[in-house]
């Protein structure tokens, strides 16, 4: 069981990396008498902000939950730093996925057990994307539009995209034709490409660098 000390420094960690932002008379309860186990402690934490743990994003569950973890098996965390965590462990790498594709149903299955995925809406894709749903997958849909070509569209997609994902570091792009203003936004970010290909749509693949500072 974690100690009142331990218990404050991951509810510390929790907000600043995660937004689960505990009221003071709960974390106060939490650290007087903390759940034994690190599944309890998430569920906690969940029920503490209004959320049901059962119905709850699981992305943001497994999320919540490895950190929670990580603070068991350490017998709790003496320090946390502001880095982006780019541990070699999946499960705290947030990998973020947006797809431009008009028909990306013959590969969504896959890369939604992988990834939050962000993709257009389009009849084709429409299918899958109920079958993702379906298996709980973390998937957010957009509108068809004609224009995600330009730069101030693409700018505008990715402020959403990182508002609801401020923890990500990892980004992948599928038939995004990759603009200047978009680089420049992901620069700011701090993300660089990781990887290009020969295709139109290079770079596809960013991470974010370890020193950026939210």
């Amino acid at each position: 069981m974690l100690t009142p000390r331990e218990v404050q420094l991951l509810l510390e960690r929790l907000c600043v990396e995660l937004g689960f932002c505990l009221d003071p008379d709960v974390r106060a309860k939490l650290m007087e008498n903390p759940p034994s186990n690190a599944a309890a402690f998430t569920d906690a934490v969940f029920i503490a902000e209004g959320l049901d743990p059962t119905t709850a994003s699981r992305h943001l569950y497994r999320q919540v939950k490895a950190v929670v973890t990580e603070a068991f098996r350490n017998g709790g965390v003496e320090q946390f730093s502001d880095d982006m965590n780019q541990s070699a462990n999946p499960s705290l790498v947030d990998l973020v996925a947006i797809v431009l594709t008009d028909d990306f149903s013959g590969q969504l299955s896959v890369l939604s057990q992988r990834a939050c995925v962000w993709m257009v809406d389009t009849p084709q894709n429409r299918a899958a994307i109920s079958a993702a749903r379906t298996q709980g997958r973390d998937l957010t849909t957009f509108e068809s539009r004609t224009d995600w070509s330009s730069g101030a569209e693409q700018v505008s997609l990715l402020d959403t995209v990182f508002e609801h994902h401020r923890q990500c570091t990892h980004l992948e792009l599928f038939g995004v034709s990759v603009t200047r203003e978009l680089l420049d936004r992901l620069a700011f970010f701090g993300f660089r490409p990781e990887s290009s290909t020969e295709t139109e749509t290079t770079p596809s693949s960013f991470v974010r660098d370890r020193s950026y500072r939210r």
